[in-house]
């Protein structure tokens, strides 16, 4: 087999096993760009997982400095000894991805390996620009290239919104070792403090916090969609994850929900559907 095959073979398996909804997505994309599209993915599956494989942040330290000095090295013509790596490269060299961006969303993932709360809803808007909303920007280059220059603002936006529900889905899980999905501001405006959140205390305080968080994810998803009409239909694909966003989002909404102790996932069936039918509409 050809050690290209072999490099997409392992993005591809990378990112069915760890970020489903892309890979769903992705499987809209055409053949010819649909292996780029899952070496992006597989970057950003490597660069956010660190954060739940190292038992310190010194360890995480050093691995988010090795990928930005492996591509670095790509970007000066080093091929890679890592099948992500070289994958990602066949992309940039093709769709022509810029490095700037790659750079600013392994160091936007620094804050990951840390347990101090996002200040401000303001500072959460500005990580999820750098990590989520530039991923799918770079995705939409793929897909459509100069025409994806259309998409930033609804890039921009879908991205905030797709984060804030990222983070509230796995605020069980994260609570676990000691993340908070709230910042601090919100807690603080609702009479609440971190010690409040860690200690799994639900409260109406907390439902409210939650509230406002899913809040502004739906106002980031309403600016997206108003934006809609500047995406071009090629870049589809890479929106296409948004349109589960209100799946998961319609979950957490219901009565009683508790963050702390239920789970806010969706079959994998739903999914699919909700998805095929953001591909007849052409709309996420």
């Amino acid at each position: 087999m050809d050690p290209s095959d072999q490099d997409a073979i392992h993005c591809r398996n990378l990112v069915r096993g760890q970020d489903k909804d892309r890979f769903l997505a992705g499987l809209f994309a055409p053949e010819d760009k649909r292996g780029h599209l899952m070496a992006l993915y597989a970057f950003d599956v490597e660069v956010s997982r660190i954060s739940f494989l190292v038992s310190e942040p010194a360890l995480g330290e050093i691995r988010l400095q090795w990928w930005a000095d492996s591509i670095e090295a790509l970007y000066d013509g080093a091929a890679g000894d890592h099948p992500v790596v070289r994958a990602l490269g066949r992309a940039v060299e093709t769709a022509g991805l810029p490095k700037q961006p790659i750079l600013d969303l392994i160091e936007a993932r620094r804050f990951d390996l840390y347990a101090d709360p996002m200040p401000t809803l303001g500072s959460f808007e500005g990580y999820a620009g750098e990590t989520t909303s530039s991923l799918i920007q770079m995705a939409a280059v793929i897909l459509a290239g100069s025409d994806a220059s259309r998409a930033v603002d609804a890039s921009g936006h879908g991205g905030v919104a797709q984060a804030i529900v990222r983070v509230l889905r796995l605020a069980r899980a994260d609570r676990a070792r000691g993340k908070v999905a709230i910042p601090e501001e919100i807690l603080l405006s609702h009479g609440l403090k971190v010690g409040d959140y860690l200690d799994g205390r639900w409260s109406d305080a907390m439902r409210l916090a939650f509230a406002r968080m899913r809040h502004a994810a739906r106002s980031h998803m309403e600016k997206a969609r108003s934006f809609d009409p500047q995406v071009p239909l090629d870049a589809l694909p890479a929106f296409m994850p948004l349109a589960l966003t209100e799946l998961y989002l319609g979950r957490m909404e219901r009565p009683g929900f508790n963050a702390f102790t239920m789970s806010a996932e969706v079959s994998q069936i739903r999914r699919q559907w909700r998805l095929l039918r953001a591909s007849w509409q052409k709309a996420y």
